[in-house]
């Protein structure tokens, strides 16, 4: 921890900072920081799976997630079926509707969690205009397309393990480092704190859809 009140987790804080100086460019800065404190930035295994997102690996970066030090299961639940329904509307869009629909029944319906979605995703192979509603129409560059799903993917994973652009750029704002004072000011019986925004997330939704769209 650090801070005036031992308050601040240490690990995140480094985190953060380094992900601000590579987005500003200090590439050099940014790594002589992860050598001097011994906290890398992103483990090789997120790294890996970064990438293979952006390349459209589906597969591969569902197993690589697992190989993430992830204690939350409802994370590693919920990204699975980001990375899933991802893996349908490219399916769906390059014409591959068997596909597409093999992903939906057999890989994202098992998840059990939001079931509003499946049946959005459901409702694109009876209606492809449908898809607009989910804003597939709007991403016709696929590493454009995937780009912005990783930002949207990497908000759900805690900071400790991977700081997300729009995470980081908080700090790029004159006021930030007065965040950072005021943080350090805490009680010292307060619980360690999280220097960036966390989303809430519901508990998944466990009705069978298997009827829906048949076994």
């Amino acid at each position: 921890m650090v801070g005036s009140k031992g308050v601040i987790n240490k690990q995140e804080f480094i985190k953060i900072i380094t992900s601000a100086l590579y987005s500003l460019g200090y590439d050099r800065t940014g790594a002589l920081l992860e050598e001097e404190s011994g906290i890398w930035l992103h483990s090789s295994a997120v790294n890996l799976f970064m990438q293979q997102v952006l390349d459209g690996k589906w597969d591969e970066s569902l197993a690589t997630l697992h190989d993430i030090d992830l204690s939350d299961e409802t994370v590693v639940k919920s990204a699975s079926f980001l990375i899933l329904e991802q893996k349908f509307l490219e399916l769906l869009k390059e014409g591959k509707v068997m596909a597409a629909l093999g992903t939906l029944r057999n890989e994202i319906m098992p998840l059990s969690i939001n079931v509003g979605r499946v049946h959005d995703l459901a409702a694109c192979i009876i209606s492809p205009p449908h898809c607009v509603v989910l804003e597939l129409s709007s991403q016709n560059n696929a590493t454009n397309s995937r780009s912005r799903f990783l930002e949207k993917l990497q908000i759900l994973f805690p900071a400790a393990v991977m700081v997300p652009e729009r995470r980081s750029s908080v700090w790029k704002k004159p006021d930030s480092f007065s965040n950072i004072i005021v943080c350090t000011g805490m009680d010292s019986g307060a619980e360690p704190a999280s220097m960036v925004p966390y989303p809430k997330r519901g508990r998944g939704d466990d009705v069978n859809l298997q009827p829906l769209l048949g076994s």
